[in-house]
């Protein structure tokens, strides 16, 4: 049963964003590619977990460098 648009649930987030530009290529069903933020950081990946990883890591750099939890 479809309750509506995720977003019409969600609180509004006082945090600032974070852009991540990816750059993916196709290895049969999985993607590789590479990750980078604004800052200059790449993070290289391959496969579902990898790419999960890589925005995960380019995240948690950013709130150490804002200070974050």
């Amino acid at each position: 049963m479809c309750r509506g648009r995720a977003s019409a649930r969600l609180p509004p987030v006082d945090e600032p964003m974070t852009t991540i530009r990816m750059e993916l290529r196709r290895d049969g069903d999985f993607p590789m590619g590479r990750a980078c933020d604004d800052d200059g950081r790449v993070r290289d990946f391959a496969g579902w977990l990898g790419l999960i990883a890589a925005i995960d890591e380019l995240l948690g750099a950013e709130r150490e460098q804002t200070g974050g939890d």
